[in-house]
């Protein structure tokens, strides 16, 4: 969840960083972007991959069929956050990479679509997750 969320927030940042930058001609801030940035894809997609993946595995391993019901039954959920996040991963680059080599206004909109991607990944996941948590019988409310 750390590697999720500081991606997340990152991605946010830079959204907000570049908006201001560009709107009150301070590139200073992108240099910022610049000097950072590198850590963010590092931090957030390979650590993110290594530990992604193990919790998958540890679930599987727990309770197979647990595991194998709740992908069933939110597929189209899957499928769409899987959308969303192929946007971010992808797009995690062109923004800090690709800083002061593209004109402002596609920069703006890259970083802009990155921050979206990410945040709603989040709003996704955590959806799901509130689902698959939430008791099926009332009774155990009381």
């Amino acid at each position: 969840m750390l590697f999720s969320h500081t991606s997340v927030a990152a991605a946010l940042f830079f959204m907000a960083l570049a908006t201001i930058t560009y709107r009150q001609n301070r590139p200073e801030l992108l240099e910022f972007v610049k000097r950072y940035g590198l850590f963010f894809p590092v931090f957030s997609n390979i650590l993110g991959s290594i530990t992604g993946p193990g919790i998958w595995y540890l679930t599987s391993v727990a309770s197979p069929r647990g595991i194998s019901a709740r992908i069933h039954s939110f597929v189209w959920e899957w499928a769409t956050e899987w959308v969303f996040f192929m946007i971010e991963l992808v797009g995690v680059y062109a923004p800090v990479y690709r800083v002061g080599k593209m004109d402002q206004r596609t920069h703006l909109k890259l970083t802009i679509i990155l921050g979206i991607a990410s945040n709603t990944t989040m709003l996704i996941i955590l959806g799901i997750l509130s689902l698959m948590m939430w008791p099926s019988k009332t009774e155990w409310f009381n």
